[in-house]
């Protein structure tokens, strides 16, 4: 006669029909995947700067700034600006003046300068600016009492580009991309003199192209102010 092995009670029973089935959804269950410790990069986005220079002219009322040149054939590559992707209502440009002689005291500041023209030739922006008699924000020069004389003030430009440029080939360069850097003033007026001086007596010599001719030419000397 075989020995019968001994009955296993009820709750034996269940106990391990539910630890296999704890096995059976173990393995049916699938591995929680560690979280990443990665960064996730956030896209940046790249300034192009781009230089312009200030363009000034003598008036009857004195040297005042009318024209801005934006140079923007760093960031044009061969692409062209397309004729009518400008206008005058898209460049702001304010004016702060400085009395360098005077621990840089402020003469104006933040003076909106008005476009009232705008044009683009090889990649040159050209903005014009409107110029007139006591005209704010406009002037390179400050009256120095101590010297009785005009001086040169330091002049600080500031251009906001309020909408996108677009371009020949249907991009565009982001108003948000451009950074605007500020050169030196252009006067091709009185960079034709040269400064001398004479006694203690400062003066500005013009010699025109044609004087070599053999010709007769007059000499004119102009005073200015208390001069």
């Amino acid at each position: 006669m075989t020995p019968q092995e001994p009955q296993k009670s009820v709750l034996e029973t269940q106990t391990a029909s539910t630890e296999s089935e704890r096995e059976i959804n173990k393995e049916n269950t699938p591995s929680e995947t560690p979280p990443s410790t990665e960064e996730t990069e956030t896209p940046t986005t790249t300034s192009q700067k781009v230089s312009f220079d200030l363009h000034a002219h003598v008036f009857d009322y004195g040297e005042a700034i009318d024209q801005v040149q934006i140079d923007l054939t760093s960031v044009l590559g061969d692409q062209t600006i397309a004729s009518d992707a400008l206008s005058a209502d898209m460049f702001q440009v304010s004016a702060t003046a400085t009395d360098p002689y005077n621990s840089h005291a402020v003469l104006y500041e933040d003076v909106a300068r008005t476009v009232t023209g705008v044009s683009v030739e090889n990649g040159i922006v050209t903005l014009d600016l409107a110029c007139l008699y006591n005209g704010q924000g406009q002037s390179t020069l400050n009256y120095s009492m101590e010297a009785g004389r005009n001086l040169s003030a330091g002049i600080a430009y500031d251009i906001t580009l309020t909408k996108d440029i677009s371009l020949s080939d249907g991009t565009v360069l982001d108003k948000d991309v451009l950074v605007f850097n500020q050169n030196e003033i252009v006067n091709e007026e009185t960079a034709a003199f040269t400064p001398g001086q004479s006694d203690g007596l400062n003066y500005q010599l013009y010699i025109p192209e044609n004087s070599g001719d053999g010709e007769k030419h007059p000499l004119i000397i102009w005073f200015h102010g208390g001069g």
